[in-house]
């Protein structure tokens, strides 16, 4: 597996970079939307 991924990487290291923008650009997005809560009556049954 992980020769296949070192394969790819050396024969289109540009198109590599930019799966991980697009990765890295959608889980940055993802991130905002994520919220908590320490409210301890929303946890009681």
């Amino acid at each position: 597996m992980m020769e296949k991924v070192a394969g790819a990487v050396e024969r289109r290291p540009y198109l590599v970079l930019l799966c991980v923008l697009l990765v890295s650009g959608f889980m940055a997005y993802g991130i905002t939307k994520v919220s908590t809560t320490t409210d301890f009556e929303e946890f009681l049954p």
